[in-house]
């Protein structure tokens, strides 16, 4: 990285920041920035019940047991904290529990057998635990092809991270790591685009609604 000490401090705020109802003014950073900008804060298509969800903000990184909200701003996020793990110890220490627990919940409760994470299409993200529709016709499986290149890179940052840990542990990284990077780059990375590279397709439903041509 680029070994500025003020670029880790300002790294470890974003993500301590995120998620906290106690910072300025005792609100929400996202909250406080709608208001200085005039701007909504929770647009009325997001999660009901838990809208900041949406934002995996409805409560600290470090408190989160389940990835929830739109799934390429999580996958996005949960790489962010990965890289972090991997540059420093005090925040792989705090962190790397959290983020094995959160790709376990994703892995196991939240993705289709292709890979596919994202089946609420609504807003294009996670729904409950094992709620995993077959087409859009059924109001999911988006699985969109930005949240599956977001869990390849996900997926090799924590591979990285298992590797350096190899020497104190000897143990051997996940296994899951590596069949849902071949799983995502196969089935939706690469079909995600098409051969002249100038068009790219978004939803990847397992059940295709009525034929409809696209040029």
């Amino acid at each position: 990285m680029t070994h500025n000490p003020e670029h880790l401090r300002l790294a470890r705020f974003f993500l301590d920041e995120r998620g906290n109802h106690n910072g300025e003014g005792k609100k929400l950073y996202y909250e406080l920035e709608a208001k200085r900008r005039g701007e909504v804060a929770l647009p009325p298509h997001l999660p009901l019940g838990n809208p900041l969800s949406y934002y995996q903000a409805d409560r600290p990184v470090v408190s989160q047991t389940s990835v929830e909200g739109h799934s390429v701003r999580c996958m996005y996020l949960m790489t962010g904290v990965a890289d972090l793990c991997l540059i420093d110890r005090e925040s792989k220490q705090k962190y790397l529990p959290v983020l094995q627990g959160l790709w376990d919940n994703m892995v196991q409760k939240k993705m289709y057998l292709t890979g596919g994470i994202g089946a609420e299409a609504q807003w294009e993200g996670f729904s409950r635990d094992y709620w995993l529709p077959q087409g859009l016709d059924e109001g999911g499986c988006y699985a969109e092809t930005c949240a599956a290149i977001g869990v390849v890179m996900l997926a090799e940052r924590l591979l990285q991270v298992c590797v350096t840990a190899l020497p104190q542990t000897q143990s051997q990284p996940d296994n899951n790591y590596y069949h849902n990077t071949d799983d995502n780059y196969f089935n939706f990375s690469i079909v995600g685009t098409k051969r002249t590279l100038r068009r790219h397709y978004g939803a990847k439903s397992i059940q295709r609604p009525p034929y409809r041509h696209v040029p």
